[in-house]
């Protein structure tokens, strides 16, 4: 995984914590929002400790 994935996956989490919607937060990173459910439901999954 490259570091620029990693970053993306960071700001999704972190917008999703602030309580951002899965569909703005795909729009503002030109993705999907099955990707951004995708990391997201990850996450919750194994509890990944993100600042």
């Amino acid at each position: 995984m490259g570091k620029k994935n990693k970053v993306v996956k960071l700001n999704i989490i972190r917008a999703k914590k602030r309580g951002e919607s899965t569909k703005r937060i795909a729009e503002d990173m030109k993705l999907s929002p099955s990707s951004v459910k995708r990391v997201w439901m990850h996450w919750t999954k194994t509890r990944m400790h993100v600042n």
